[in-house]
């Protein structure tokens, strides 16, 4: 009966334990189910949806986008953090794109925005039929006083002429710095004629007060090209082709002026690049020739001296007078060769005279002078400018 007793007790304790093993498998079961639950809402899930919001974002390269986030815990603070980040992004993408589209000295548009600007005026005025204008302008002897003052002071003028260029035109016009001393205004449509000479009038009148820069009490002046599509065209390198002759003809009448575009000033300048062209190669073709003219002593009745006068005769141009060539080599710098060959054949030519036994003569030879350099200094009528 003991053992029987005993038997017993320890089946009871077995099934007892096999009872307990079968409540903590499903105590164990229902708490990984419920912890699997949990992480799914409170982690899973929102790591899920974080992902889905960041895939977002890398598809649509959108800097502006931000993801939502509440409480403070760790997910959230990545969250937030990564939000600082898409803001710091954005501000830098957005640093970058002002720089690539605006000029760093002036904060005006850039050749690249100021491309695309005319490009829409031109698409605009083609549909609606209105008239456009575009105005080059060009310090006058910019880069002399940029040298003579220093790169800070040239710096300076060039922001200030900006402010004033700024107060002259209309809200909806558009001011652009293409480099250097050159600016555009844009003028995406207008009425009257009288509404560009109203405003280059104004610009003249603006530019020709004195600047206060630093110690330095300057006093400038602007030369002015204006183009206008439709009537001078709808393309727009053919436009800045216009404006920039324009404005070269202004700078060859001494500046501080306003050149409309015609096509003869774009045939005056064709010829002009052709001849420049041609002239570059007319020393080692030998086109150019020397003749003299004799000075004579009429008392005496003989020849006492010579003047050597230069002349080309080119296979494509044919002649071509020295009014007509001369400015052209002394503006691109081929006087410089061009005199020294002077100077040489004419001496040569005295030399050939008096070993064939003539009497010594003084030839007479024309320096060609380049282009004067030097800037122009203005008064006004109550302030001195230096």
């Amino acid at each position: 009966m003991e053992i029987e007793s005993q038997t017993d007790f320890f089946l009871q304790g077995k099934k007892s334990v096999e009872w307990f093993y079968l409540f903590l498998l499903i105590m164990g079961s229902l708490f990984t189910i419920m912890m699997v639950v949990f992480l799914d809402r409170t982690i899973l899930a929102r790591l899920l949806t974080f992902t889905q919001q960041l895939s977002y974002i890398r598809q649509n390269h959108d800097l502006s986008a931000r993801v939502s986030y509440k409480g403070n815990d760790e997910i959230s603070k990545l969250k937030k953090e990564f939000n600082r980040m898409m803001s710091s992004m954005e501000e830098y993408q957005r640093k970058l794109s002002y720089q690539a589209y605006h000029d760093s000295l002036t904060g005006l548009p850039n050749r690249t925005l100021f491309m695309e600007k005319l490009e829409q005026s031109i698409t605009h005025a083609i549909q609606s039929k209105e008239q456009g204008a575009l105005l080059f302008l060009d310090l006058d002897d910019f880069k002399p006083l940029n040298d003579t003052f220093g790169h800070d002071v040239g710096d300076l003028l060039l922001q200030k002429v900006t402010e004033r260029l700024q107060r002259c035109i209309r809200s909806n016009d558009v001011i652009s710095r293409l480099g250097g001393d050159e600016f555009t205004i844009l003028l995406p449509s207008i009425q009257r004629r009288g509404k560009q000479k109203k405003l280059v009038k104004a610009i003249l009148h603006s530019l020709s007060q004195p600047f206060q820069l630093e110690e330095y009490q300057l006093c400038i002046s602007v030369s002015i090209g204006l183009t206008l599509f439709l009537d001078d065209g709808v393309d727009s390198t053919i436009l800045i082709k216009n404006g920039d002759l324009a404005t070269l003809q202004v700078k060859e009448r001494g500046g501080n002026d306003l050149q409309w575009y015609t096509d003869e000033i774009n045939q005056t300048w064709d010829r002009k690049l052709l001849v420049e062209h041609q002239l570059r190669h007319a020393l080692e073709r030998n086109e150019l020739m020397l003749v003299y003219q004799p000075k004579m002593d009429l008392q005496q009745g003989r020849i006492v001296g010579a003047e050597a006068l230069i002349r080309w005769k080119s296979p494509l141009l044919g002649q071509v007078s020295p009014a007509g060539f001369i400015p052209i080599a002394e503006a691109s710098g081929q006087i410089i060769e061009i005199g020294e060959w002077v100077l040489r054949t004419a001496c040569q030519q005295w030399k050939i005279w008096i070993n064939r036994g003539l009497l010594p003569i003084a030839i007479s030879v024309n320096l060609f002078g380049l282009a004067n350099q030097t800037a122009r200094l203005r008064r006004t009528n109550s302030t001195d400018c230096v």
